[in-house]
């Protein structure tokens, strides 16, 4: 057994708990260990992994995972690069620079300011954002893209949206769909 389990056992054999070799109690405690180990691999794991450049052979799909960058879109070293130039700057302390830099890496489409008038109370330059001519296969990085830049509601696509027939003959399941991470005020807009 490992050390969870000894440590949980000794432990609780001072309160007069009895471990029998395939009882019920032994055998719960032995399932607790296990998953102790388990978290306890992971943080091993993520402490290894403080620093991009001095953790041994590189898993890259962990960083990427974390910050929402679709791996198989980045050579190993680009995807180093892009996880480098991601962690290197502070969340919410982004550029205009930053915006257009990220928002090339989708592969296609446009965005816009608009500045919408949403009444009284407003401030008034509040903007929007309205993006247009993405590709369909680069939707999952828009989605991507708007979560990273936190734009929520303030985020909206450029078409007059699909009809329940396109919606099918788009033929995506609602996991496939769920998965592009995009709101629903994208979605609705949507013209394929």
């Amino acid at each position: 057994m490992n050390e969870a389990y000894q440590r949980m056992k000794a432990l609780l054999e001072k309160t007069g708990m009895r471990f029998t070799p395939g009882g019920i109690t032994n055998a719960e405690i032995s399932a607790y260990a296990q998953g102790i180990e388990l978290v306890k691999n992971a943080f091993e794991a993520a402490e290894g992994a403080v620093f991009i450049l001095t953790f041994g052979k590189p898993d890259y799909n962990y960083f990427a995972s974390l910050l929402c960058l679709d791996s198989s879109r980045y050579t190993e070293q680009e995807l180093q690069n892009e996880i480098i130039y991601r962690l290197s700057h502070s969340f919410g302390d982004y550029t205009a620079d930053c915006f257009v830099n990220d928002f090339n890496k989708i592969g296609s489409g446009s965005y816009e300011h608009m500045s919408i008038d949403y009444g009284e109370g407003v401030e008034p330059d509040c903007k929007d954002i309205v993006f247009s001519d993405v590709d369909r296969n680069d939707l999952a990085e828009l989605g991507k893209f708007i979560k990273a830049y936190q734009n929520g509601d303030n985020s909206f696509y450029d078409g007059t949206g699909l009809t329940f027939d396109e919606w099918h003959d788009w033929g995506l399941t609602f996991n496939e769909y769920d998965a592009l991470g995009l709101p629903f005020n994208i979605l609705d807009h949507l013209s394929i």
